[in-house]
């Protein structure tokens, strides 16, 4: 599976600036992080674990992220 859909995968993202608006392939990258993560548990039942979800909103509002 990964043989496949990985190469398409990748084949059809650097082929996109081609037949797409330039601001639309713009927003596909971030979309696609948080995609990831729902269609892995939609179709994988593969769940982050619960300190991962818990941790990532802490983290930005401590300060430790925050651009300079």
């Amino acid at each position: 599976m990964g043989l496949v859909c990985n190469p398409l995968g990748r084949l059809a993202y650097s082929n996109a600036p081609k037949y797409a608006p330039p601001g639309e392939v713009a927003l596909f990258a971030p979309v696609e992080t948080v995609a990831g993560i729902v269609w892995a548990a939609a179709f994988l039942r593969e769940y982050p674990a619960l300190i991962t979800v818990g941790r990532a909103p802490s983290r930005w509002s401590s300060g430790w992220c925050t651009p300079r």
